[in-house]
């Protein structure tokens, strides 16, 4: 991955790239402002002599990924989520941050975690307090 196969990529409404294997020039890729995911890094120079097909399922770490998936990644990784899970998976990760959001400000308020999260019977179970 490097300038060229960015600009072809984004000529055609890619917005990242998500690669089971590894790329190299990573420095010149971290200021692409293109998103490129890889299993690691190499030295090596690249070969582009995989096959492939456009549309079709694939498996990325394990992970089968089919056509219309939501692909998420940032510095601590990558998720897929099914077409069909989309919806219900963001209105879960709106909750989510509202929640932490709240435990924040309860903590900035005076309250511990052991309260928020109510730790204290398993603190009390395992004689910890």
């Amino acid at each position: 991955m490097g300038r060229v196969l960015r600009e072809a990529a984004l000529a055609r409404g890619i917005a990242g790239l998500v690669i089971d294997g590894a790329v190299r020039d990573s420095a010149s890729i971290a200021t692409m402002k293109f998103p490129v995911f890889a299993r690691g890094v190499s030295i090596k120079g690249t070969g582009k002599n995989q096959p492939s097909r456009v549309g079709e399922a694939i498996t990325v770490g394990g992970v089968l990924i089919q056509t219309g998936d939501v692909i998420v990644g940032d510095r601590d990784g990558v998720v897929v989520v099914a077409t069909e899970e989309a919806e219900k998976t963001l209105q879960r990760a709106r909750e989510r941050a509202a929640k932490e959001d709240g435990f924040r400000r309860a903590i900035r308020e005076g309250r511990t975690t052991v309260e928020l999260m109510h730790f204290e019977e398993s603190l009390n179970r395992l004689h910890l307090t």
